[in-house]
């Protein structure tokens, strides 16, 4: 498995995977299909892609996930994970576990590794938690949770 920059030719199969992992929150609190902004958007991902944020998870040479990431400009030590996604036939094999693994990895730089998820998803909560991100504070939307280096 291997995570890198995503290229033009994959944008497409990439917004197909992340709108079909993100209507699956419906199973795990979402009130309805859907995700966040632009979660199904062609044009969005090519954004991503040509501004570098848009990364790409292989497995055996087919794209079966990716995830956004944005180094932050005023502080270059923390990174955020805008988001990730796993097409829903590799949802809980550990894709997603070695997807953080492999981000963790390639910004070695980074000392802090900040994101946030929904309080009503569940499946993400647990999954933070569990790739060791502590949460760091909430509002009536959103959990947000850090990782520290050591």
């Amino acid at each position: 498995m291997k995570l890198t920059l995503a290229e033009k030719e994959q944008i497409e199969i990439m917004t197909e995977i992340s709108k079909a992992a993100f209507d699956t929150d419906v199973e795990v609190g979402a009130g309805k299909a859907g995700g966040p902004p632009d979660y199904d958007s062609v044009e969005w991902h090519h954004k991503m892609q040509e501004s570098g944020n848009l990364y790409v998870l292989l497995h055996n040479d087919s794209v079966i996930g990716g995830a956004i990431l944005f180094s932050d400009m005023q502080n270059e030590k923390v990174l955020y994970v805008g988001r990730i996604f796993v097409s829903p036939q590799y949802h809980r094999q550990g894709y997603g576990i070695e997807m953080m693994r492999q981000i963790e990895e390639k910004f070695q730089e980074a000392q802090y590794i900040r994101l946030d998820t929904p309080i009503w998803n569940v499946r993400t909560n647990a999954f933070y938690r569990k790739c060791g991100y502590r949460e760091t504070h909430r509002d009536n939307k959103f959990v947000y949770y850090e990782k520290k280096r050591q």
